[in-house]
């Protein structure tokens, strides 16, 4: 594959969803980017991880499939070496195999048959119940005069939110279920399902007249309680003291913070955990005087991610200079870049799975991590990334991090070679004649990080993505994340994805 912007031939999307937002920064050196080709190709095709496992030949499946490959000209999957975030394909060539990686689960093995299933996060009703129709840890929904929120069946046991007053009838749409007026009128309670766990959402439709306090009873996994960080953030742990989840970090948001990295406004929330009985309760109250800011636009959001509560736990995320103690794990989206107003610097970090036996024994062809852009901005203040700027890069990350302490102050180590440039961005609410006005996957080709995590068993601690260089100009790109499911889903999703041939 060649390094190039890739085009998926799907309309440019003018409604997005605000939710929280971190950001994280790491020093890395400069390398030259590698050219981009100007023409769209046509909608991808899970690319291709050109690896020749040991017994490849003897593998009937895999014989088979190279079979039909050669006799249809295209690549045919290969359910047998599949993951849970991993598909192949039998490439035409009868050699090489296409492995697509993903950062959480897209797929699950049905257990009665053993087939694989993609993952739906389509709120349904089942036996009653309002839950996801297919995710990794099951997931049921409060319904109408409840106080339970959402609850989470993991391997710990039961875990989720629940409220202090019944919940009214709930309104479904896709991988959403929202709760009107269940805080406060005109404040809704909004959850949505993910492949491995669930986003929470407090959403002020209008300017209230009075402070607003929420309250949510939580049901924590066995063995945990809530303790801080050294910086006085509260913290989900262990009876060892170990942290189980990301420090709670609460933003709220406008609706014209995702809109770029100069426009919007936002405020920290404190949070606190209260126990009634033997019951904890996380406890906040958004800051009045925000709220009643005219400069905030409307609805204002604050979202937090089920992993505080043992859900899945992303590996992907972003954190930012001027928001130093806080990652964007429950965010939809992700930023990456500089700007000059508020001189601001964000990075995103990725961890793959390569370590799957799947993938044992391959010689790496190629390598692509493939980035859907719907927004960016370039120099003198375009809307879109200028392809003579200098772009977004890739560098390969050497120490181990996780969303459970993952922030601009506590970053991981990394390798000091940046590679994969690209200086290409996209911005659906550009100029519409200027070639730009679109959303489109831009591609970092990523071969010597792949080699070191496949061929040469170097530790896999993930990638970081950021601005070449780092210094105060008009640099940036956002993404979508693993996190975001798209409106409808399934249909419109575009994760962060490994491609190795």
């Amino acid at each position: 594959m060649n390094t190039r912007r890739l085009a998926s031939g799907l309309s440019a999307r003018t409604r997005r969803r605000a939710a929280l937002i971190t950001t994280l920064m790491l020093p890395l050196s400069l390398m030259s980017a590698p050219a981009i080709a100007q023409g769209p190709t046509p909608p991808p095709t899970p690319a291709s991880a050109s690896t020749t496992p040991s017994g490849a030949a003897s593998d009937p499946a895999l014989k088979s499939a190279w079979d039909k490959a050669a006799k249809s000209g295209q690549p045919v999957e290969v359910p047998s070496r599949f993951t849970e975030t991993m598909k192949v394909w039998a490439n035409p060539d009868g050699k090489n195999l296409r492995a697509e990686l993903h950062t959480r689960p897209v797929q699950l093995k049905n257990p009665a048959n053993g087939a694989w299933q993609p993952i739906d996060t389509r709120i349904v009703t089942r036996g009653g119940k309002l839950q996801a129709a297919r995710v990794k840890t099951p997931l049921t929904f409060g319904e109408r005069g409840t106080k339970h929120l959402v609850s989470a069946a993991g391997k710990q046991g039961k875990t989720g939110l629940n409220v202090t007053r019944a919940l009214p009838e709930p309104k479904i749409s896709g991988s959403a279920v929202t709760y009107p007026d269940a805080v406060a009128p005109r404040v809704d309670l909004v959850v949505q399902a993910q492949a491995d766990g669930f986003i929470s959402q407090v959403v002020f439709r209008q300017r209230p007249t009075g402070p607003v306090t929420v309250r949510l009873p939580l049901t924590l996994p066995k063995g945990t309680t809530f303790g801080k960080t050294p910086e006085g953030l509260l913290q989900l742990k262990d009876a060892k003291g170990e942290a189980k989840a990301a420090p709670i970090v609460l933003t709220a948001m406008d609706a014209k913070v995702e809109a770029s990295p100069d426009e919007g406004k936002s405020s920290p929330v404190t949070a606190r955990v209260e126990t009634s009985g033997k019951t904890p309760e996380l406890v906040f109250t958004p800051d009045e005087k925000f709220l009643a800011d005219p400069a905030v636009t409307y609805p204002v959001t604050i979202a937090a991610a089920s992993e505080w509560f043992g859900g899945g736990v992303p590996t992907d995320a972003w954190v930012n200079k001027n928001n130093p103690n806080s990652n964007n794990a429950a965010a939809g989206w992700l930023r990456a870049g500089t700007t000059s107003t508020s001189a601001d610097i964000a990075r995103v970090y990725l961890k793959f799975n390569t370590d799957a036996p799947e993938l044992e024994g391959a010689t790496v062809v190629d390598a692509d991590l493939w980035m859907w852009n719907y927004k960016s901005g370039g120099p003198n203040g375009q809307l879109c990334g200028d392809p003579l700027g200098n772009g977004i890069a890739a560098e390969r990350v050497t120490s181990s991090w996780s969303t459970s302490s993952l922030s601009w102050s506590n970053q991981p180590s990394t390798l000091g070679t940046l590679e994969g440039g690209n200086k290409a961005g996209y911005n659906y609410e550009a100029d519409p004649a200027s070639w730009c006005a679109k959303e489109e996957t831009l591609l970092h080709q990523v071969n010597a990080m792949a080699r070191a995590w496949i061929e040469q068993d170097e530790p896999n601690h993930g990638l970081v993505l950021r601005a070449l260089p780092e210094t105060a100009s008009i640099n940036w790109r956002q993404y979508y994340s693993s996190e975001y499911s798209g409106d409808p889903y399934p249909g419109y999703r575009h994760p962060p994805t490994l491609i190795v041939e």
